[in-house]
């Protein structure tokens, strides 16, 4: 059965002075904390097997979202102090793992649909599935190019698009138990180690994508659902 692990653990500093009685997860939008909406998703999407690392304010994230039922089942793993977004995983190498582990940052709200993002990674066998996402950047001046004071052109304004690591992830078994137990690591340092040996792919998302990480997003997020729901 495939695992849910989702990364609860961060102190949530750019939502502050929101996260200073609550942690990050349990932010809402509509009247539910993103955390649940999330599970929620996954529910629907036929996923009912979760670990939950979490560390900051934990025990409310436990009194709000429980520990499932006869229907699905949600595990947490605590963190005693912060491990990075990819070293709270090595606590789940004990676990009967049978499947690829989607990983994902509890901040995120996304209609992407995890079933294909599943489906693209077991065809493809890939070792690590890396969601990304394109990000324009408009540079508002002219970018000027030279070499040895020689001036070859002036690019002006120019508009660069990139492709950027979404905080979702899918992980063959046997990848996370390369991890170190209890080290602190994070997910890109982790990949980074990995990419030369292993067959690590990126899965462009085209669906809606929010990071709730700063309250900017936050707000747009908010008024968002509040038209569609």
């Amino acid at each position: 059965e495939i695992i849910v692990f989702i990364m609860a653990g961060g102190l949530g500093k750019r939502l502050r002075p929101l996260t200073n009685k609550i942690p990050k997860p349990l932010v809402t939008v509509g009247s539910k904390p993103i955390i649940k909406i999330l599970v929620e998703k996954f529910r629907q999407s036929g996923f009912l097997n979760f670990f939950i690392s979490v560390f900051f304010k934990s025990s409310d994230i436990k009194k709000s979202l429980g520990y499932g039922d006869k229907n699905y089942t949600i595990k947490y793993i605590e963190e005693q102090n912060p491990l990075g977004t990819a070293g709270s995983l090595s606590k789940i190498k004990k676990t009967n793992l049978k499947g690829p582990i989607i990983v994902i940052n509890a901040d995120i709200l996304t209609n992407i649909d995890f079933n294909e993002l599943l489906n693209y990674h077991k065809v493809n066998n890939s070792d690590i599935t890396v969601c990304v996402r394109q990000y324009s950047l408009n540079i508002p001046f002219g970018v000027v190019k030279s070499e040895n004071k020689k001036i070859s052109i002036i690019d002006e304004k120019p508009n660069k698009n990139f492709f950027v690591n979404a905080g979702i992830y899918v992980l063959e078994k046997k990848i996370v138990q390369k991890l170190q137990n209890n080290k602190k690591i994070d997910m890109p340092d982790f990949i980074n180690s990995l990419v030369k040996k292993k067959k690590v792919l990126s899965f462009p998302i085209f669906e809606d994508w929010h990071d709730i990480g700063e309250i900017k997003e936050l707000i747009e997020v908010r008024k968002l659902y509040s038209k569609n729901h």
